[in-house]
């Protein structure tokens, strides 16, 4: 089976358009946005513009707020502002799922940012930190829901951010219609989890991706450090059985495929890179489709 794919690709930059008329190229209609601190509306008009004209649809936008407020009540109105903004950026540009971090604290990011989050986690608890999260989500899905947006929670590498089950639990006790699960296939390997194992726990409320490989979880390195972002086969993430889980959990919407573009993990110009990246992920699909259940190990 052939799956529609879809590339992230940075919003504002010199490369945009460039990469955006290479994903056409290749025969790729969807695509995915990074976060963005660009606020102004026009600017997002003008990028909706670009992508009707050459017929690419926006899969998923990454938002850039956070769901956890650090030192409610005080700042949990800056919070709401900055969810109610990228959920209005989303829908400027059409798109179909706004992605926010599980549990991500609302904290400005430093190098030691992950160790003052887990500070965070211990001091209010789990409990509490779910608490803050679902009263925003409850509110945000409504709101999204009146523009036509669905919300999806993104997998962490990190402790208390990594667990399907755990996303899961949130998405339902919130139950809105439009919650649901984006599975970043990189962060749940690095973690040393198994990514199959991971979209099956998903289930149906997985909605749509961020895959990309890396060579797992390495005891010398931070997460952020293994965290490679390369296109798929380049890695050791076992991806004939990633396939049969999307199967298994009767995922129909298109692949998304992030990071693997950007930056240092281009390992060369759009174009040669885009060819790896669909050619490898043909390859997949039918090495996927020639074995059975069972056989992908």
């Amino acid at each position: 089976m052939e799956r529609e794919l879809g590339v992230y690709v940075p919003p504002f930059s010199p490369d945009t358009r460039s990469h955006l008329e290479a994903l056409r190229r290749h025969g790729i209609r969807f695509v995915g946005f990074d976060g963005t601190g660009v606020a102004d509306v026009e600017r997002w008009r003008e990028l909706r513009k670009e992508l009707e004209d050459l017929g690419l649809d926006v899969e998923s936008c990454h938002a850039v707020g956070s769901l956890v407020p650090y030192n409610p009540p005080d700042d949990t109105g800056p919070l709401w502002d900055d969810v109610r903004r990228d959920i209005d950026r989303c829908h400027v540009l059409r798109g179909r799922y706004l992605v926010f971090h599980f549990r991500q604290v609302r904290i400005k990011w430093w190098p030691g940012s992950i160790h003052e989050q887990a500070a965070y986690f211990a001091r209010r608890g789990l409990a509490e930190v779910d608490r803050f999260m679902t009263e925003v989500l409850a509110r945000a899905c409504e709101y999204a829901y009146r523009l036509g947006v669905t919300l999806v929670l993104e997998n962490l590498p990190f402790a208390h951010q990594r667990r399907a089950s755990q996303i899961v639990e949130v998405v339902e006790a919130v139950g809105a219609p439009n919650l649901g699960i984006c599975f970043d296939s990189g962060h749940a390997h690095a973690a040393g989890l198994d990514p199959g194992a991971e979209i099956r726990r998903c289930g149906r409320h997985l909605l749509t991706t961020h895959f990309h490989d890396n060579l797992g979880p390495s005891a010398e390195a931070a997460h952020t450090d293994v965290d490679l972002h390369l296109v798929p086969g380049l890695g050791t993430i076992n991806w004939i059985d990633v396939i049969h889980a999307l199967g298994d959990v009767g995922y129909a919407n298109p692949v998304v495929f992030e990071g693997v573009t950007a930056g240092k993990n281009l390992p060369w110009d759009i174009d040669r890179t885009l060819k790896l990246l669909v050619e490898n992920w043909r390859a997949l699909e039918t090495i996927a489709s020639n074995r059975g259940p069972g056989e992908d190990r």
